[in-house]
């Protein structure tokens, strides 16, 4: 793939903190670009915040407190009703006070 055309695809796509890009080129051709973000506990490490709206299951567990329940609770509360928008709003999950906020408040 030309380096013009390649700066031209990947500078148009926005990317947020936390994510990466994946261009699999083969003879030349870019022929794969995925997007995706970090696994939380990587983000942590990195410092990189998180938002409870780009987490998956995984991602949950890895904070303290956050067990396989909790985090199943989560996702259903997220899937069912949609974004959360802040880390406030995880509170709507039941399991999730204002204790629980402060602990994870700071990858966030």
């Amino acid at each position: 793939m030309d380096d013009n055309i390649r700066n031209d695809l990947l500078g148009s796509l926005p990317v947020h903190s936390g994510e990466t890009l994946e261009l699999v080129c083969q003879e030349g051709h870019a022929i794969d670009l995925s997007r995706k973000f970090m696994p939380a506990a990587q983000r942590m490490t990195l410092g990189i915040p998180l938002h409870p709206d780009s987490m998956n299951f995984s991602d949950w567990q890895a904070l303290p407190g956050i067990g396989p329940k909790l985090a199943e609770r989560i996702m259903d509360e997220r899937q069912k009703n949609g974004a959360f928008g802040s880390l406030q709003a995880l509170q709507r999950v039941r399991g999730i006070g204002p204790g629980t906020i402060r602990r994870i408040q700071k990858f966030f």
